[in-house]
């Protein structure tokens, strides 16, 4: 009798993560070579920090959700370094999407310093999402579509009640912050990166070799 042989090819996805604010009183002496290299331990490839500040680009094998990923940094992260910050992963794919649907960014167009993104862990809970829309803080605003909270802040996204904080206790998840400028700037750095790893690699497969 034959043998049968199940093959899983697992496709290499781009992740951006973005890390939050810690609740720790102490986040700790640790650099970014320390955070690059606790993402290669945890199997991670092409690890790499952007746009100067807690932004990390990396591939996986695309056999892990975003929220299993998430969950496994920021436990990692607080196993290793002491102190528990939110850590929010996305494929490029989906922050593009995000990019898209954000209502503000049609309206806004010519203002989009005041616009932000808080993206969450996961999809709140129908009862929190309820509870949320109640909220009112005039003049900002927000909109939450799925897994992310799109803000449009009338002064300093710094003053205004709408921040980070306000949405994981409200929402009960874990959040992240950016601006839509980093927001945008993000996907196409990371598009950017993707496409110089695809040309310096046709180069090195159309180099003649100089081995005998």
């Amino acid at each position: 009798m034959g043998s049968c042989f199940l093959l899983i090819i697992a496709a290499i996805m781009k992740y951006i993560s973005i890390l939050g604010e810690s609740r720790s009183a102490s986040t700790g002496d640790h650099g970014m070579d320390d955070l690059l290299n606790l993402y290669r331990e945890l199997g991670y490839t092409s690890v790499q920090n952007f746009l100067d500040g807690v932004n990390v680009l990396f591939e996986g094998d695309g056999s892990e959700t975003e929220q299993e990923i998430s969950l496994k940094i920021t436990k990692a992260i607080e196993d290793k370094f002491g102190f528990k910050v939110p850590v929010i992963a996305r494929t490029v794919k989906n922050i593009e999407l995000s990019i898209k649907a954000n209502p503000f960014a049609k309206i806004y167009r010519t203002d989009t310093k005041s616009l932000h993104l808080t993206m969450l862990s996961e999809v709140p809970s129908e009862k929190v999402l309820t509870e949320i829309v109640k909220v009112s803080s005039p003049p900002d605003e927000f909109t939450i579509v799925e897994k992310d909270v799109f803000l449009h802040c009338f002064g300093k996204y710094e003053d205004s009640k709408l921040n980070t904080h306000f949405f994981e206790d409200k929402l009960e998840v874990m959040g992240a912050t950016r601006k839509w400028q980093i927001v945008t700037k993000l996907v196409d750095t990371a598009k950017r990166v993707e496409k110089e790893a695809a040309a310096a690699a046709e180069l090195a497969k159309n180099t003649p070799s100089n081995d005998y």
